[in-house]
């Protein structure tokens, strides 16, 4: 990590998120998690569990303080929202207005920078309202600073519903390349709703991009289904409990050891050969809880008599029948998680992880992005950190992390779940007063400058940036004018009628003469409408013979199409096919004359 990322681990920031962003490192965080407001034009309230305590608001107040604000003018203009003082509700606005949202310094941005995205901007004024376009401008600007400061092998994970998916996956697109788009993924937020004349709105999206196309990523697994399990590991044993059988042979016969009989069977009478995993999960399974060194071992024949040995190999009652590998339910990794997540439940109202905000989200879904997008160790962003469900996985997880959100009551909310993980030894600035060095009963000792300690910075501490990073800039997509598909001045007819009147009724391709019949000569596009969007205007037609119309197709040139004739033998020799492409060129620059000539209604229809 560069240095102006390595020293912030484990540091909450209350600030405007786009300042923060732009004090950051290019390519210095491993993975961005963000669950930011969704679009929705209105205010939230809850109430916070518990309330907060005396102590808790003199410490909130304690730090505005000393940042210089005391009162909502002072955040407003420091760039934060000043946090209710009674400590019993826990709120949000999310208010969007365009005027309020975007500068014109941040339009004429958007347009230097990302063009696209400011043009998408322009379409959702039209397409829903101005307030859904000033909460895409707003998250634009972001994106564009979270793509610079990813890592080349970053992604980021957007959480989001329906009210503004559509616009903020445009967004994605334009921010980081539609070629990055790795998900779109639905997460099953509720069991069931009641909307009115419409369809229950239970999920949420959550948009998956990647900064390259190589980025970090571990296969996640969820639980196998109960009744796969009990219908596929039917049997048990007293070494590892449930388990199926799994073939010890393999397709046709080998050569070597592998294709000779082993304890008396040789399982080449049925077209098969001996076969014992070496490689991969269950493997390495083995090699770790059963036979240690088993990866190891050389030769089928001794891998076979070490899995006999260690009470892995199913033997059939049937004499001469095929042993089976004992496959353990224990060694499953589980099933591979797809795009729609039904497993990981909302909280509950009684969830220990609830802080009373009503649009946290469950640390298990943050759990499961940041194992599959980064690495032990890796640096994970969270700028919307008001529920402090990112951090919290982030740290169990063993990953750094950086969180930053516009309200101080984040920071409490912060301090308060990590308490409900006292395993991890961490405590927060703030608590020096509050805990003696020695906690008794933990075994946690706290010193000056100890990592475990999570920091708070406030608006006017943010980090310094030492990156020269205009490279890093999204690439503007330059657009070539708009063709448009013109109707043809002529019918088909007219143009077969004309072209068999001036060259006579003969394939251009293969010169092969036909009978005056449109079902055997047919009118064929030189340059298909599939391949360019040309038009049917004589100037892009020709005449072509049944089997060199279906050769050619839209896949060929017209140079691959006389080729291909003198190869299925409708020309007979190579001069005639330098003769055909000849003619082909001939005709075609009289059809490109006979439609300027049409143009300017020198020649009558």
């Amino acid at each position: 990590m560069t240095p102006n990322t390595e020293d912030l681990n484990r540091t909450v920031f209350i600030s405007d998120n786009l300042p923060f962003l732009k004090a950051l490192d290019t390519e210095s965080v491993d993975l961005v998690v963000i669950d930011p407001p969704f679009g929705k034009n209105q205010t939230f309230t809850g109430r916070l569990r518990p309330p907060l305590t005396d102590a808790e608001l003199e410490h909130e107040y304690d730090l505005l303080i000393s940042w210089g604000i005391q009162n909502e003018s002072d955040a407003y203009e420091a760039g934060l929202e000043f946090p209710d003082q009674s400590g019993i509700t826990a709120s949000f606005k999310e208010i969007w207005d365009f005027r309020y949202q975007v500068t014109e310094a941040d339009w004429d941005m958007l347009e230097a920078v990302c063009p696209p995205a400011r043009h998408l901007i322009e379409a959702t004024r039209y397409t829903h309202s101005d307030s859904t376009a000033g909460y895409i401008a707003f998250m634009t600007m972001r994106m564009i600073e979270i793509r610079r400061i990813l890592k080349s092998t970053g992604s980021v994970y957007l959480h989001c519903d329906h009210e503004a998916n559509a616009y903020l996956r445009q967004m994605m697109d334009a921010v980081f390349g539609q070629q990055n788009f790795r998900n779109e993924i639905v997460w099953r937020r509720t069991s069931g709703r009641s909307d009115g004349e419409q369809y229950g709105r239970v999920h949420d999206t959550i948009l998956f991009y990647s900064k390259s196309d190589a980025p970090v990523w571990n296969n996640a697994y969820g639980a196998l289904d109960n009744g796969y399990v009990r219908k596929a590991y039917r049997m048990r044993d007293d070494i590892f409990g449930r388990f199926r059988s799994g073939d010890l042979t393999g397709a046709n016969i080998s050569e070597g050891e592998s294709g000779q009989a082993w304890k008396g069977i040789d399982p080449t009478n049925s077209g098969r050969h001996w076969s014992a995993p070496r490689t991969g999960a269950y493997a390495a399974w083995i090699d770790e809880n059963v036979i240690l060194g088993y990866q190891s071992i050389p030769g089928v024949h001794a891998r076979l008599d070490a899995l006999d040995a260690a009470g892995l190999i199913l033997w059939p009652e049937k004499q001469g029948g095929i042993p089976a590998l004992k496959r353990y339910l224990a060694a499953s990794l589980g099933t591979k998680v797809n795009d729609i997540w039904t497993d990981i439940n909302p909280l509950g109202s009684s969830a220990t992880e609830r802080t009373g905000y009503p649009t946290q989200k469950p640390q298990a879904l943050a759990r499961r992005i940041i194992e599959s997008s980064s690495n032990p160790g890796d640096l994970v962003l969270d700028c919307f950190a008001g529920c402090a469900y990112v951090p919290v996985a982030a740290e169990l997880t063993g990953r750094h992390w950086i969180a930053c959100d516009m309200s101080l009551r984040a920071w409490t909310v912060v301090r308060r779940q990590f308490h409900k993980h006292p395993k991890l030894g961490i405590l927060t600035e703030g608590e020096y007063s509050e805990i003696a060095p020695d906690r008794p009963g933990e075994g946690v000792k706290l010193e000056l400058g100890d990592k475990r300690i999570i920091k708070v910075r406030g608006p006017h501490d943010l980090p310094v940036r030492r990156t020269n990073d205009e490279q890093q800039e999204p690439s503007i997509r330059i657009l070539k004018p708009i063709q448009f598909r013109q109707k043809p001045v002529e019918t088909g007819i007219q143009i077969w009628e004309a072209f068999v009147d001036e060259w006579g009724p003969a394939c251009w391709y293969c010169g092969s003469e036909m009978d005056e019949d449109r079902r055997l000569l047919h009118l064929d596009h030189v340059e298909p409408n599939s391949r360019d969007g040309s038009n049917d205007d004589c100037w892009n037609r020709a005449l072509a013979c049944a089997p060199c119309n279906s050769d050619k197709s839209d896949q060929m040139t017209v140079e691959q199409a006389i080729d291909k004739a003198l190869a299925e033998g409708r020309i007979a020799r190579n001069r005639l096919r330098d003769e055909q492409r000849r003619k082909f060129a001939e005709r075609r620059q009289w059809a490109k004359e006979r439609w300027e000539r049409i143009k300017i209604n020198i020649l009558p229809l």
